[in-house]
């Protein structure tokens, strides 16, 4: 049998928001902490990005208590959690039982970090980083729709990245989500508050399981983010007339 003792307080490695940061674990117990300063009300997510499994993340605030558990994988995260103090925090990653350690990368953001994205103005940048997530952020008018369109080249016949877009509320609730290992578009989701919205770029959980086998590379790459109005002020036509347009944005 293999016997293996780990110590799961072990120092803790700085991480702030807008960061990632690579590490691996060393055994099946492996604990590796991570710690980042918080404020009362920040609203942070932690991503988890393999290819090694792990058991869970977790978060603890700044006395020790957990406030946040994922789940089990080679993709997973905490998501959207509201921190109910000032203080140091504690992120820990927890190497899965009888499967095989290496290397892995973990981002942390807060909802407030966003950049600011213009309608009909498409974004061209990429995920550089594993785990990297990236967020933008518009003014939402009730009452109006609004479609958010994602797009990623072709690399040696699959997509360079595979994501998951989520598009969150003012009140930091999710409107819409959607993992999918290629282009697609939120259409015409409705705007039932005002405010400041995000929209979340990150890698697909489930990419290894996109139908192009495990390809570590596409945890990164490039992709084009266009948010357009669908629902802004009407050119007049009458009967006869021919109009000339443009289309600033897919």
């Amino acid at each position: 049998y293999t016997l293996s003792v780990c110590a799961s307080n072990g120092t803790p490695i700085p991480i702030a928001y807008g960061q990632t940061i690579a590490s691996s674990f060393a055994v099946d117990c492996h604990i590796v902490n991570f710690s980042f300063t918080g404020s009362t009300g920040d609203v942070v997510s932690a991503m988890y990005i393999g290819p090694t499994s792990t058991r869970r993340i977790r978060i603890f605030d700044p006395a020790g208590n957990q406030l946040a558990a994922s789940g089990s994988g080679a993709g997973v995260g905490i998501f959207d959690l509201a921190l109910p103090s000032n203080g140091t925090y504690r992120l820990s990653a927890e190497a899965a039982d009888n499967v095989a350690v290496g290397t892995f990368s973990i981002g942390l953001t807060e909802l407030g970090d966003a950049v600011p994205i213009a309608f009909n103005t498409p974004v061209n940048t990429t995920i550089g980083q594993v785990a990297e997530v990236d967020l933008y952020s518009f003014e939402g008018t009730a009452g109006s729709f609004v479609t958010a369109d994602y797009s990623t080249q072709t690399v040696n016949n699959r997509p360079d990245h595979v994501v998951r877009l989520d598009l969150i509320r003012p009140d930091g609730t999710i409107a819409s989500t959607n993992g999918l290992c290629g282009n697609f578009r939120f259409d015409n989701i409705a705007v039932n508050q005002t405010g400041s919205w995000t929209v979340r770029v990150r890698t697909h959980e489930g990419w290894a399981t996109c139908g192009y086998g495990f390809i570590p590379a596409m945890l990164t790459g490039a992709y084009t983010l266009s948010v357009c109005t669908s629902d802004s002020p009407p050119t007049p036509i009458t009967y006869g007339q021919t109009l000339a347009g443009a289309f600033a944005a897919d």
